[in-house]
Parts: structure tokens; C-alpha cells; sequence
């Protein structure tokens, strides 16, 4: 049973790597973007800024403020899968030790049924032998 929890555990960590790789890929990806977008903007907004009416001075707000919005978002989210991998990790641990014990336990009480079986056995001969030397 435990091994089998810890056989899913570790399927389900690899999922979640996966996840968190997917993330941090899609963070660096739109951090990129955000960044090629604030350079644009900077260079073209000191050029154009005069010429600029309202409205697009709006859609340029509104796109920056998507993306920083969007930006926080993403390290929020790489901030709980790091947390969720760090948890993850303890379980991990904390199975591996319960595993560890078990086999131990079980290592044990096997040594203690060999030695009763052998004790067993070594009887029985004994109580042959016995009744072959009657005969």
C-alpha cells in the first residue's frame, strides 16, 4: 500500500515539475514579451507622444498594465508550485522513511520466523533421529 502511494506520489511530482517548467517557460515567455513591449513603447512613445491623442495613450496604458498584471500573476503562481514542489518533497521523505521502517520491521520479523523455523526443523530431526535409534 505504501509503496503504491509512493509510486503515485512520485508520478504525480513529475506532473507537477512538469507544470511548474510549463509555467516558469510561459513566465519567461511573457516577461519577454513584456519587456520587447515596454522597449517598443519607451522608444516609440518618446517620438510619438506629442502626436498621440488620448485614446491611444489609453490602449498603451492598458496593454502595460496587462502585462505587469499578468507578469505578478505568473510569479504568484511559480511562488506556490515552488511551495507545492517544497511540500511535495517533505511527503517524499516522510514516505521513504515509513518505507524504510516497514522494511525493516518486516526484515525483522522474517529473521525471527527463519530462526523458529529452523528450530522447528532441527526438533523434528531430533525426534527422528531419536525413533530411528528405537528401531
Amino acid at each position: 500500500m505504501i509503496l503504491k502511494e509512493f509510486y503515485d506520489f512520485v508520478i504525480n511530482r513529475k506532473r507537477k515539475n512538469e507544470r511548474v517548467k510549463s509555467v516558469k517557460k510561459f513566465a519567461v515567455g511573457i516577461s519577454v514579451i513584456g519587456a520587447g513591449i515596454g522597449t517598443l513603447f519607451t522608444i516609440k512613445q518618446s517620438m510619438r507622444r506629442k502626436d498621440m491623442d488620448r485614446e491611444e495613450l489609453n490602449t498603451v496604458e492598458k496593454i502595460k498594465n496587462a502585462v505587469e498584471a499578468e507578469k505578478e500573476t505568473i510569479k504568484k503562481s511559480a511562488a506556490n508550485v515552488n511551495n507545492e514542489i517544497g511540500e511535495a518533497a517533505k511527503d517524499v521523505q516522510e514516505i521513504a522513511e515509513n518505507v524504510k521502517e516497514d522494511m525493516q520491521d518486516g526484515f525483522h520479523k522474517t529473521k525471527k520466523d527463519i530462526h523458529k523455523t529452523k528450530k522447528n526443523i532441527q526438533k523434528t530431526l531430533h525426534n527422528v533421529s531419536k525413533e530411528l535409534d528405537k528401531l
